[in-house]
């Protein structure tokens, strides 16, 4: 492998490979490169280019050699809106002399900056309107009819006949020595101010201005000077970082039924900059580091505040707080049972141990055949000698991995075997992956845990058993010697696996049949005036898998983690992912297969019994798991419930009597009133009315007894409830 090395060498990183030499490195001349305004890779060819890291998080790192002699300065020719990012990153090395202070221009950010001592020059404005700026000021003007000097008094526009026709001209009022005198400025040649001040900041306002206009043609090229200083003829180098497409990966994956799995990656690196890049170290490197942009190149003005200037004035009287205090006072679970053949270990295809892991080998594979070859078997039948020179020749036509990859701190680095030249604005793919990988045909299905007709898709469990990091991207998958779908990777590591999908499963019917749920009472108990109900709530998933191809087929059944639902057998469990569960189960051919998935979770019920009427007490007390003293103290409060409801019910039934009466009593009332006192039927009234006066007073009397008897009832309940404690 050939690995990248930030090694920090007498203060200052060095990034390079390991392979470049200096012995190849060019002459770099001691005088600063010529600013080029269209081709920058010739002026940065003083200092060539020798080193290209790619990051996938949007940077690249770009390393440049060469020698200077003696005292020497280098230009490093970058664009405008990259400077902040070399500021930010560059690096220097000097091996046998000294690294001076790195140089470049703020005229960019200084030119466009605003100043108070600007002059309000419009790029539009007539010469009168700029005379008008200098209203005040001693001028002298050159005319074709000679030269005056004077102060601009005042500018103002006239119309005058010119032939048939007329046209405004500017004029303008100048105070001479001999008096007021009106001139076209149609006729001025030039005028300047004559106070130095007043001219300085009128050819600096008007440079300002012209630098603006010409921003628009300038192709945006920077030069940053290096200094190195010292004696003879030595290597230096520098290193930098800026923003750079973060380069991609796409795959192809081969599988044949008589060989192993084959995988072929390629790296899509892209060269958007201005310079060609000739024969440079290419290196890839897959991970996040965190990147931003800080603009470091614009001048920061801080504010600050105005002070007044002290004067000193009477003084004024003076007070203090009053004081406090003395001088030392201080006011202030268990593992899952993993099943082998998962993504923690043991192979795929069965629950038996895994052989030992072994490196690829990306060796050369020359040669000409058929494109959807593999080379090797697995799991395969044994071939003849006919059939194992066959499969050798298949091997021949193989496309040559130009990369060796390996960890680098938390990044993973394709380093590219050869030398790598892309021209500014083009593109390449790089093969960096070409091998044999582990893996098994499956079927994927996702279950979303809603009864129903379900989609399988045809896929494949890919295991990296090498040492490379795929990086994510997409993989086109070739079956049986023809395209068989697009599928999609993120990031696989070094031992572990994915699945993919690339093409839904035509031969694979399949349903979640039904999903049924249950719950048993597994224990009761009392606590605090409550019962505290334990249960077992079950449910069962039925799966119907109808096989109608010729071969078995390999089934990942997926669905979401409910982590409170527990399997009843751990180890139909095939493996856990942030996806959800995995099931593995295999089909056979031409064959319809039910599977089913039992689950159960415990369950707390906690129900106040002072809110249960006697028949859901019984309820409880009928339940096989109620302790024998509990089920005695549950009927003794059943007892007491119904004696303080039966009371209830009488004092209810008195009160209604009550009512009855009084309202008869009302009723009777009314018709006396239209009788005469002395009529039969008025004396009869008379005397049922005094018969129900004396019923009332009874009845009442019952009712208070009846409602003491049931605050007795309904306190005897309560000490009851209470008595119950809390059941461990």
């Amino acid at each position: 492998m050939k690995p990248i090395l930030f090694v920090f060498l007498g203060g200052a990183l060095l990034v390079s490979a390991t392979n470049a030499q200096f012995s190849r490195a060019q002459t770099l001349t001691a005088a600063s490169a010529p600013l080029q305004d269209n081709l920058v890779s010739t002026a940065n060819s003083s200092l060539p280019l020798q080193d290209v890291v790619i990051y996938s998080s949007g940077v690249a790192y770009f390393g440049r050699s060469g020698q200077v002699d003696n005292d020497a300065t280098v230009d490093l020719l970058v664009r405008a809106p990259q400077i902040s990012d070399i500021l930010k990153s560059l690096v220097l090395f000097d091996a046998k002399g000294h690294v001076d202070p790195v140089t470049y221009s703020i005229q960019d950010y200084v030119a466009a900056r605003p100043t108070t001592t600007d002059l309000n020059i419009d790029p539009n404005s007539s010469p009168g309107a700029i005379l008008r700026l200098l209203q005040g000021a001693q001028v002298r003007i050159e005319r074709q009819s000679g030269t005056i000097e004077g102060r601009v008094v005042s500018v103002s526009t006239q119309q005058i006949k010119d032939g048939e026709t007329l046209r405004t001209v500017e004029s303008a009022t100048i105070l001479t020595a001999t008096g007021l005198t009106t001139i076209r400025l149609d006729d001025v040649l030039s005028f300047t101010p004559l106070d130095r001040g007043l001219a300085d900041k009128f050819a600096a306002t008007l440079e300002k201005r012209a630098n603006n206009l010409t921003r628009g043609l300038d192709n945006g090229v920077r030069p940053i000077t290096l200094h190195f200083r010292g004696k003879g003829r030595r290597d230096v180098r520098a290193g930098y970082l800026l923003e750079s497409p973060a380069w991609k990966t796409s795959y192809r994956l081969v599988l044949s039924p008589k060989t192993k799995p084959y995988l072929q990656g390629w790296a899509v690196v892209e060269n958007p900059g201005d310079e060609d890049w000739q024969n440079v170290n290419l290196s890839l490197v897959s991970g996040r580091p965190i990147s931003f942009i800080q603009d470091l190149a614009t001048p920061i003005y801080i504010v600050r505040p105005i002070v007044p200037p002290q004067i000193i004035g009477s003084p004024r009287p003076q007070t203090f707080g009053p004081g406090y205090g003395g001088q030392n006072d201080d006011t202030t679970t268990a593992p899952t049972n993993q099943v082998a053949g998962g993504f923690g270990g043991g192979g795929f295809g069965g629950a038996g141990a895994a052989g030992p892991m072994t490196a690829p080998t990306l060796r050369s594979r020359g040669g000409r055949g058929d494109v959807f070859s593999n080379s090797g078997s697995y799991n395969a039948p044994p071939l003849d000698e006919a059939g194992e020179a066959a499969t050798r020749s298949e091997v021949q036509n193989q496309v040559d991995s130009q990369a060796t990859g390996g960890q680098q701190g938390n990044l993973f680095v394709y380093a590219i075997d050869t030398k790598v030249s892309i021209p500014r604005g083009q593109a390449a793919m790089v093969p960096i992956v070409s091998e044999n990988v582990d893996g098994e045909a499956i079927s994927i299905i996702q279950s979303q845990n809603q009864v129903g007709a379900l989609t399988a898709q045809n896929g494949f469990c890919l295991r990296n058993r090498g040492d490379l990091n795929l990086q994510g991207g997409p993989i086109a998958v070739y079956a049986d010697g023809i395209y068989g779908g697009d599928a999609l990777i993120t990031n696989v590591s070094p031992g572990e696996a994915r699945l993919i999908a690339y093409a839904v499963d035509l031969d694979l019917v399949t349903r979640l049949e039904s999903s049924n749920e249950d719950e048993e009472i597994t224990a009761i108990r009392s606590t605090e005036g409550s019962l505290q109900i334990s249960k077992k709530a079950t449910r069962v998933q039925k799966y119907v898998f109808r096989n109608k191809s010729s071969t078995e087929k390999v089934i990942f059944l997926q669905q979401p983690n409910e982590t409170e639902w527990k399997l009843v057998d751990e180890k139909q469990l095939y493996e856990k992912s942030n996806d959800g569960l995995r099931f593995r189960v295999v089909v056979p051919a031409k064959k319809t297969l039910d599977y089913v998935i039992n689950w159960q979770k415990p369950v707390v019920e906690v129900v106040e019994l002072r809110e249960l009427n006697p028949d859901q007490i019984g309820y409880y007390t009928q339940q096989t798991k109620i302790a024998p003293e509990l089920k005695a103290k549950l009927l003794n409060i059943i007892a007491l419930k119904k004696k303080a409801n039966d009371l209830v019910s009488q004092r209810m039934a008195q009160e209604k009597a009550l009512k009855d009466i009084s309202d008869g009593q009302t009723r009777i009332r009314e018709n006396m009133k239209a009788l005469d006192r002395t009529s039969p039927l008025y004396k009869s009234y008379e005397a049922k009315l005094q018969a129900q006066e004396t019923q009332i007073d009874k009845i009442e009397a019952e009712i208070d007894r009846l409602r003491t008897a049931e605050t007795a009832a309904r306190q005897a309940v309560e000490n009851a409830i209470a008595a119950l404690g809390v059941e461990k």
